[in-house]
């Protein structure tokens, strides 16, 4: 199995500085990876396909709420706009989410 990411990697970054590009890459990327990508990564570390597509989708389900549990902890909305804004929650094709 690939190794696992440090902490740090697997957190928000703005895109500045040293921050710019996670330290981790999935299958040779180390930004703008696609859902096949993951699945490519998942097939490399034997993890089955629909085990995959299941664990992408809850994931995905979660970061979705992220805006409300935001507002829930009284963070800044410009905060709140700017992750938001990152978050990539068209990664499966095809999958809506409300992410009011």
């Amino acid at each position: 199995m690939e190794d696992s990411p440090p902490a740090y990697d697997i957190t928000y970054t703005n895109s500045q500085g040293f921050t710019k590009n996670h330290q981790m890459s999935i299958v040779g990327k180390v930004n703008n990876f696609t859902y096949e990508d993951l699945l490519q990564l998942a097939d490399n570390n034997d993890i089955k396909r629909e085990k995959a597509m299941q664990i992408m989708a809850t994931t995905i389900d979660v970061v979705a709420e992220f805006r409300q549990r935001a507002k829930k902890l009284n963070i800044r909305k410009d905060l709140i706009d700017l992750v938001s804004g990152d978050l990539r929650l068209d990664l499966i094709e095809g999958y809506n989410i409300n992410n009011g």
